[in-house]
């Protein structure tokens, strides 16, 4: 089982479960479409964050600690330079 199995786009391993790359490089399209949108006043910073704290609720389920802080690292970068 070193590829590991598809299952609601996760790929689950015996010991772990990671995000299929598809859905991350999807998210990161998407991501960074809301994020110009919120940052030109076209849709509210509490929307966007409530949409990001939905797609974190799906990703915690996986091993995406690290990703998980890189996208909050970039969110607050963006914020603060306003």
């Amino acid at each position: 089982m070193q590829k590991g199995v598809e299952f609601l786009g996760y790929r689950i391993f015996y010991h772990h479960k990671l995000l299929r790359k598809r859905n991350k490089r999807y998210f990161m399209r998407k991501f960074e479409k809301k994020l110009e949108l919120c940052r030109e006043g076209l849709i509210s910073k509490k929307l966007f964050l409530e949409q990001l704290q939905g797609w974190f609720g799906y990703a915690q389920w996986a091993d995406t600690y690290t990703f998980r802080n890189e996208i909050i690292k970039r969110v607050k970068e963006k914020f603060s330079e306003k």
